[in-house]
């Protein structure tokens, strides 16, 4: 009982100065304390969040400027393609023969060897509507590998001919716009088109003659009936990105039409290039 007496005596004592201390050290988080630490963590959450944002950003605006200018390589080379193929003609020989020659056109467009056939033809769009080209070249005998830009096997060109001696197997390649998409095809063959491009805002084309002396650059109306006479096309494409949140500034460039495109959130691409008829002289 004496020893008990003496753990309680003690126990009873007042704690000496370091004891003191250290509890006075031992407490919790105030709240102003707590209220800064949390507004520190909510700022960098926020600059996490707005430098992912930003990244994300960039990276739409790469993958977007990527997939315009593939779009706009590739529609250009088949486009141009087409334009420098139209009017060539198969060499064959003759039976009998002792020399190459150029296969004629069946009198295509009532025309005999020697003279220039239409093989571009156009029409402009109403009002601001894009234009529509036509090209055609010769297939080869018995049809071969020759394909228009959509695959499509040659067929008997005019499509719409007066009579079977009007007519040859002709390479056709109609390129024109449709619900916003440039599609390649043959007109007035049912399921022949197939698209090159999305997003197509334009599609301009005009027409290069040249006189000997100089050339000139007229649209499909200002060439009027004159189709015999094309040497080479001028081609504008525009087309635009997807998405309507990715540029906010303007693009430094203008329209097809020689306007300024205006900030609209989208990419804008317009490319323009002139083919000519690589076989133009012999037609």
């Amino acid at each position: 009982s004496g020893n008990v007496r003496s753990i309680m005596h003690h126990s009873l004592l007042p704690k000496p100065p370091a004891a003191r201390s250290a509890l006075r050290h031992q407490h919790g988080v105030s709240l102003v304390e707590l209220m800064v630490g949390i507004l520190i963590g909510m700022l960098v959450v926020a600059v996490a969040l707005l430098t992912l944002s930003s990244t994300r950003s960039s990276s739409l605006l790469v993958d977007e400027a990527t997939r315009l200018n593939q779009q706009v390589n590739m529609t250009m080379d088949v486009i141009g393609q087409q334009i420098k193929q139209a009017g060539a003609m198969n060499l064959f020989t003759p039976p009998g023969g002792n020399q190459v020659e150029f296969e004629n056109f069946a009198a295509l467009n009532g025309s005999e060897m020697g003279t220039r056939k239409v093989v571009v033809r156009g029409q402009d769009g109403t009002g601001s509507a894009p234009d529509t080209l036509t090209v055609t070249y010769s297939a080869p005998s018995g049809g071969g590998m020759s394909q228009n830009c959509s695959g499509t096997n040659p067929v008997s060109y005019p499509i719409a001919a007066a009579s079977a001696a009007a007519t040859s197997q002709q390479v056709v390649s109609t390129i024109a716009v449709t619900s916003r998409s440039l599609t390649c095809g043959i007109a007035g063959v049912s399921g022949s088109a197939q698209p090159l491009a999305t997003n197509v805002e334009d599609f301009q084309v005009r027409y290069l003659t040249n006189n000997g002396i100089d050339s000139t650059s007229r649209t499909a109306t200002e060439v009027g009936t004159e189709w015999t006479g094309i040497d080479g096309v001028e081609i504008c494409l525009h087309i635009t990105g997807e998405s309507s949140r990715v540029a906010p500034q303007a693009p430094p460039f203008v329209d097809c039409s020689g306007n300024d495109i205006a900030a609209d959130g989208r990419l804008h691409r317009v490319a323009r290039n002139t083919f000519r008829l690589r076989n133009s002289a012999a037609l």
